[in-house]
């Protein structure tokens, strides 16, 4: 009896393989489940699908907890996102109000909300001789204190040189490009000596294809030198 008994346990006992064949097969099924619809994402899901996948790398730990993330990634769809999205950017209107109300409040009507942020525009007399790229001591002082504002806030940092529409030939600015471009540049190496960002900071040049007055007067002249430094949420 014990012979025959033992007999007919051993290929039960041998069976046991079956179970981690069984698990192996069915986690390959959920990778494979995994590549096809990473494939059919677009670029926003991807976005959020992304925490998702990082818990489903630890599914032999996590377990049913992970599967879950996955599903609820899954989920998301065009209603989902676009919401999501709209909440984004209310968050950055309103933060970026905030800054505004900060930064009116110490420079007065040179700062000014826009749709694509805040800009603050500078004279240029008030930081430049003529012709020249040096910034004057007045200059300084000013960006002294943007700079004390400029570190409250995480936006980032465009520098903008503009000019009149007079020509200018010198040995260092053969035109009103090279001198927009050079103010910029010397505003934004300013502002890194004081500490701000360099990842925070850009320049552009745009020499006199962007008045915002008529270049047929002194006083629209006037207004077309400057130098604006544009704030936003993004680069």
């Amino acid at each position: 009896m014990r012979k025959r008994r033992a007999q007919t346990e051993r290929p039960e006992a041998g069976q046991h393989w079956l179970t981690t064949f069984n698990d192996m097969i069915t986690l390959l099924m959920v990778f494979f489940v995994l590549l096809f619809t990473m494939g059919t994402l677009d670029v926003k899901r991807v976005k959020h699908f992304q925490n998702a996948l990082q818990s489903a790398i630890g599914v032999l730990n996590q377990g049913e907890r992970a599967g879950v993330g996955v599903i609820q990634a899954l989920e998301w769809n065009d209603e989902d996102i676009r919401r999501a999205e709209q909440l984004a950017r209310a968050r950055r209107r309103e933060k970026l109000a905030q800054y505004y109300q900060m930064l009116k409040a110490g420079l007065g009507d040179k700062a000014k909300l826009t749709q694509k942020g805040i800009r603050i525009t500078l004279e240029d007399e008030l930081l430049f001789p003529a012709a020249s790229a040096s910034l004057t001591p007045a200059g300084r002082k000013l960006l002294d204190k943007i700079c004390t504002m400029l570190k409250q806030t995480n936006l980032y940092i465009r520098v903008e040189g503009h000019t009149d529409n007079l020509p200018i030939a010198t040995r260092q600015f053969p035109s009103n490009w090279e001198l927009s471009t050079a103010r910029a540049v010397n505003v934004v190496k300013y502002l890194m000596r004081k500490g701000i960002d360099p990842k925070r900071l850009s320049a552009a040049g745009y020499g006199d294809v962007k008045p915002v007055a008529s270049n047929s007067t002194r006083a629209g002249r006037a207004r077309n030198r400057r130098v604006e430094l544009v704030l936003s949420p993004t680069l």
